[in-house]
């Protein structure tokens, strides 16, 4: 089989140069573990935030808001809180 001269089978693709600190990865995975409570407190505390703000807006908003047109440019509203017609600006 004829390889082609461009490909070169013997790269540093895979090959470390460098040698891994552990010493440096030991204190980072330390720094991890002691902030795994506090990711886990913020994770908790905007998940309670989010739903409450979801379920706050389904509940309140007003989702049905007729609108009265009769093809001309004088557009009304019905405002079910007050059980009047007004006119949209």
């Amino acid at each position: 089989m004829n390889v082609p001269a461009s490909l070169d089978f013997n790269t540093t693709w895979g090959r470390t140069d460098w040698e891994v600190d552990t010493r440096t990865l030991r204190r980072y995975h330390g720094l991890l573990v002691r902030m795994l409570p506090f990711g886990e407190i913020v994770f908790f505390l905007l998940l309670t935030v989010n739903t409450v703000l979801i379920l706050t807006v389904i509940f309140t908003s007003v989702w049905e808001i007729p609108i009265l047109s009769d093809g001309t440019d004088m557009v009304c509203i019905y405002d079910n809180d007050y059980q009047q017609v007004y006119r949209a600006q």
